[in-house]
């Protein structure tokens, strides 16, 4: 699996500033199916969910929950920019600053990570894995294909268990919209 450079926040900064996609409600966006699937799974394996989403960006996926009647969530981003959009939704959640490489934004009450279309973008995905408590439920997407701001990218199940087992109890593996929404208990 060929990797790419990471990029840093200015990157994305000028991506959340620039692109109308990440201003949208999150029904009209491709993220709404994987999101969808997301939702599936906290539904179908933790009874009352207490969220943390890593890499939250604009806050699409935090208006999703809170309209499908989720009440426990904080997320935090690296992206500045990003986190003022997801302010703007005025949404009885959490958005603070924080960089995943850092255990800080780990700590507290949580039973579910949330990362979608996170994992991709980042060089050591494991540590980021890592720095989550053992026993909470993980569910991440990864694409099946490279774009700018992707590390690598999946072509198979096979390379998301293999690259993720290690870290993960895999559940559940779905491919939906070119991407890989899988869930399993950090080991």
């Amino acid at each position: 699996m060929k990797e790419h450079p990471e990029l840093g926040v200015a990157w994305y900064d000028e991506m959340f500033k620039t692109t109308p996609r990440y201003t949208r409600h999150y029904r009209t966006v491709r993220l709404y199916y994987i999101f969808a699937v997301a939702i599936q799974m906290i539904r179908k394996n933790v009874r009352n969910p207490d969220i943390l989403e890593i890499a939250c960006g604009t806050g699409q996926l935090a208006h999703y929950l809170f309209d499908e009647g989720f009440k426990k969530y904080r997320g935090f981003d690296f992206s500045e920019v990003a986190l003022r959009i997801a302010r703007k939704k005025n949404l009885p959640f959490e958005f603070s600053k924080g960089d995943v490489y850092d255990i800080k934004p780990f700590e507290g009450n949580y039973n579910v990570v949330l990362g979608t279309e996170i994992l991709e973008h980042l060089k050591d995905d494991i540590a980021v894995i890592k720095n989550m408590r053992k026993g909470v439920l993980g569910i991440f997407s990864v694409p099946n294909y490279i774009c700018k701001g992707h590390v690598r990218c999946f072509k198979s199940q096979a390379q998301v268990e293999k690259r993720f087992g290690g870290v993960l109890n895999i559940k559940d593996i779905v491919f939906v919209h070119r991407c890989f929404v899988f869930s399993g208990r950090v080991k």
